[in-house]
């Protein structure tokens, strides 16, 4: 069953920068996956506050030059407190994934095949 769509989950399927021109980067299949079975584990509704970004919206961020966000291959899912980061990150192991970043808002899920592997990194907040 897939849970998330451009209609439940806008952030997740387009920039938000509001200038970008199509074709817009979308999330890829396989993040699609780890999200998915990372809402089933987590057990309740997890939002998402970014998903692809366009270059100059990734810069304005400041988002790194190797980005997931970049490729459709990361998605940042809003995590204001510590026992939702504590679960999050829980339940993001327990489905296999391999990269994740913890800042104070949020918790960032990659799934990237070329950028390092098995990484839990803290971040800046955005």
């Amino acid at each position: 069953m897939t849970y998330f769509t451009p209609q439940t989950d806008p952030k997740l399927f387009s920039c938000g920068c509001g200038v970008c021109r199509p074709p817009f980067v979308t999330p890829t299949p396989r993040l699609l996956e780890v999200l998915n079975a990372l809402r089933v584990q987590y057990g309740a509704p997890i939002l998402v506050t970014s998903g692809p970004r366009c270059p100059a919206k990734n810069t304005a961020v400041g988002g790194a030059d190797t980005s997931e966000h970049l490729t459709g291959e990361g998605a940042d899912l809003w995590a204001p407190d510590g026992m939702i980061r504590y679960y999050l990150v829980r339940a993001a192991f327990a489905v296999g994934a391999s990269r994740i970043e913890v800042t104070n808002k949020h918790i960032h899920i990659g799934v990237s095949e070329t950028l390092p592997q098995h990484v839990l990194w803290p971040g800046v907040a955005r």
